[in-house]
């Protein structure tokens, strides 16, 4: 298993896309943060956007084309995890698919926040 090559591992599919905390410069500084110390998996909550209503494609960075969060759509409940990498087999055996995670290690939010539970939501979103 090529897990054990990376220190992180994230389950995103090819329309969705990584957005963090400006405070962040680069996502290595993000997973590099202390508030993850002890996390296995940091649950990270979808985000959706409105559509922006261009018939055509726009040959201009994502966030200039997706510009307007949708706050308040149920949908922002929802998980996809970033796994430590170089776990033992038995985590990914307990890992139904990219929007749980296994109870046998800690898992956390985005913010650093403990969760405790094998679920594909997070509600309130983080």
């Amino acid at each position: 298993m090529n897990s054990k090559f990376y220190d992180w591992l994230s389950f995103f599919d090819i329309d969705e896309f990584l957005e963090i905390n400006k405070k962040y410069k680069t996502i290595q500084d993000f997973l590099n943060d202390n508030i993850f110390q002890s996390c296995k998996n940091i649950k990270i909550n979808w985000l959706l956007y409105k559509n922006n209503n261009s018939l055509y494609y726009q040959k201009i960075n994502i966030q200039e084309r997706i510009k307007y969060p949708e706050y308040n759509n149920p949908g922002n409940i929802l998980i996809k995890s970033t796994v430590r990498g170089n776990l033992p087999i038995n985590y990914w055996k307990g890992m139904e698919n990219p929007h749980t995670s296994s109870l046998k290690y800690s898992s956390c939010s985005s913010s650093g926040k403990n969760i405790r539970y094998n679920s594909p939501f997070n509600n309130p979103p983080d």
